[in-house]
């Protein structure tokens, strides 16, 4: 039970942190609710901070092959 609660104020501390450091106005809510919808997208964590809907880069495997050769 106590790592539990450790554990949910750890998360919470990292989230205040999170919102603090980024540069657009986060609602805590919103920022713990668009982690949670983007938690298995490969992202840059602090460019999405600052600007979270900004259109992902195309990385599909044309663009990727044309860069290496």
């Amino acid at each position: 039970m106590w790592i539990q609660i450790w554990t949910a104020l750890i998360t919470l501390l990292l989230m205040k942190y999170l919102k603090e450091i980024s540069k657009y106005g986060w609602s805590l809510s919103n920022l713990i609710a668009f982690l949670r919808m983007n938690l298995f997208v490969k992202i840059q964590l602090s460019e999405w901070l600052d600007n979270p809907f900004k259109p992902p880069e195309d990385i599909s495997i044309e663009n990727r092959q044309q860069n290496l050769f």
